[in-house]
């Protein structure tokens, strides 16, 4: 036969005139005066707990939380294992409900008792969506204890309830339709405030990502967002305030989400968003994005600024690659072999730099070319040569060396093969005479 015994919300009257004038921390030991019935209470409660013998441990600790309210934080702690472990247990929906509304209750006693709202409300919420979010009727309930529990902790929402939310606002408007797409972005915002906010502490960062990930795959559940929708909503508002982050924030992250990252209106509120949360991924790609349009200074800028932001020096080296592209297409090669060899500095196991070197040495010839000299002519291409050959490029080395000087032509200016020359010319290095054949 199945054991009976009184849930909590029971004897919450007769607890409450108790209670009125109890503003106790909970700290310490406050014995009633009949200690010796509440130490013997005490004691059997206590160690029907830690047995998880929760059903026995029911009635003593019942009297306990009727005659000694403010006896100590534990029988609040201890109070909530109990009936969250039964409730988790039972398979009867009515009496399960009975024991959820119970674990609800003991957590509004000890907020009431022990004065830990911003600390014990959210473990609340947190209870009521463990046990009650397949219950429908139940709904709206969860939402409003969640929105209240932003309004007591804010942005220091833990990552289970952070977590937890994400299905409470989806099921909620799910359920009910009773929320606005403007009220669902506005809760978005306010749950990646808080994921932003945490991130920041650096701890926990991968979990808390895979939160923003769970909250980024459910607003399109909600909400059709896509290209025309962003353009058409947003697009107006952000010209009308173009340093509202919040609407930086959605153009930005939606459209990249969409792909529509070649929308003027993505590059637009990406440069905002640059300007006031600076971060080298950014800054890379605004900087690719400019140029791709043939913007090269913008360009050029935004590469200089995420060089400043690299924290890695492959990350660095990249960036140097990218504005040493620049100089070279603008026709400046001594800069961008400087750029170049500022890459290999930063990270020397990027040997594609030599490459970019070799090619600008290379493609010098109508300028470094006197045309008086043959042999000085095609030093150029021994110091391309050498580059390649760092880079570890057998094709280019072969398409260089097909350059070199003949035997003919060195017998004719009766160089030798071996002799150390300097090409000259911007390039100005010194090379160590060979024959193509």
């Amino acid at each position: 036969m199945k054991e009976k015994f009184l849930p909590v919300f029971v004897f919450a009257v007769a607890t409450l005139f108790v209670s009125q004038n109890v503003q106790s921390q909970c700290k310490g030991w406050t014995w009633p005066e009949d200690k010796a019935t509440a130490e013997e209470k005490n004691v059997l409660y206590d160690d029907a707990v830690k047995a998880k013998n929760y059903r026995d441990a029911v009635a003593p600790w019942q009297w306990l939380m009727t005659n000694a309210p403010n006896l100590n934080s534990a029988i609040y702690i201890n109070g909530e294992k109990m009936y969250n472990a039964m409730a988790k247990a039972e398979k009867d929906p009515v009496r399960k409900a009975e024991l959820v509304d119970s674990l609800l209750w003991i957590v509004d006693r000890r907020i009431e008792v022990c004065g830990e709202e911003k600390k014990r409300f959210p473990k609340k919420a947190l209870y009521n969506y463990i046990h009650n979010i397949k219950n429908k009727e139940k709904t709206a309930d969860i939402y409003e204890m969640y929105e209240k529990t932003f309004e007591i902790v804010g942005k220091d929402l833990d990552r289970s309830n952070a977590q937890a939310y994400v299905t409470v606002l989806k099921v909620y408007q799910l359920r009910t339709k009773s929320l606005t797409d403007e009220q669902i972005l506005d809760k978005y915002d306010r749950l990646i405030e808080v994921i932003d906010h945490q991130v920041a502490k650096g701890k926990d960062v991968e979990k808390w990502e895979a939160v923003r990930n769970k909250a980024d795959d459910m607003l399109p559940e909600l909400i059709k967002i896509d290209c025309d929708f962003v353009r058409n909503n947003w697009g107006p508002k952000f010209k009308e305030n173009p340093n509202d982050m919040k609407i930086v924030d959605r153009i930005f992250g939606f459209m990249l989400k969409g792909k529509c990252t070649d929308d003027p209106l993505w590059l637009e509120a990406g440069k905002v968003k640059q300007a006031n949360k600076p971060t080298y991924s950014l800054a890379k790609i605004l900087g690719s994005k400019c140029k791709a349009q043939a913007d090269k200074a913008t360009a050029e800028k935004y590469f200089n600024e995420a060089f400043t932001l690299a924290a890695a020096g492959d990350d660095k080296a990249d960036m140097c690659m990218q504005l040493g592209h620049l100089k070279a297409e603008a026709g400046a090669k001594a800069s961008a072999r400087a750029l170049y060899r500022k890459a290999l500095a930063a990270d020397p196991s990027n040997v594609d730099a030599y490459k970019y070197i070799g090619n600008l040495y290379f493609g010098s010839s109508a300028e470094c070319s006197k045309k008086e000299d043959r042999v000085k002519d095609r030093l150029i291409y021994i110091a391309a040569y050498n580059q390649f050959q760092k880079a570890g490029n057998a094709k280019l080395m072969a398409a260089a060396k097909a350059q070199f000087p003949s035997k003919e032509e060195m017998f004719e200016r009766n160089y030798n093969k071996g002799d150390v020359m300097n090409t000259g010319c911007w390039i100005g290095e010194s090379v160590t005479l060979d024959t193509r054949d």
